[in-house]
């Protein structure tokens, strides 16, 4: 009888044992999904701000290409427009002075 009875109390405490870790693992667990969540949230939004800068980045390199392209116009007149003007002078020089064209 004794012995049954210290079976029955190791069956117990083994039992206890059982469930204690159980439920210890099941809290670890817990708090494993809810920092997976966190992260999951975290990762989304920083994923949404990578999305934000690269779309900035687009709209800024799209538009400094556009002033870079505006400028280039501008400039290619400009100089098309002097050089017409300096031959202009350099002709009337030659015409009416002693003036010589450099090579």
């Amino acid at each position: 009888m004794i012995e049954l009875v210290s079976v029955g109390v190791a069956l117990s405490t083994g039992v206890l044992t059982i469930l204690t870790t159980f439920s210890k693992l099941q809290a670890v667990l817990s708090r494993l999904e809810t920092r997976d969540v966190e992260l999951r949230e975290e990762i989304r939004k920083l994923q949404l701000q990578f999305d934000h800068a690269s779309d900035r980045m687009e709209l800024l390199t799209n538009g400094l290409k556009e002033r870079i392209e505006h400028v280039n116009t501008r400039l290619s007149g400009q100089v098309k427009e002097t050089s017409v003007t300096l031959n202009s002078v350099e002709a009337y020089l030659q015409k009416n002075t002693t003036y010589e064209r450099r090579g």
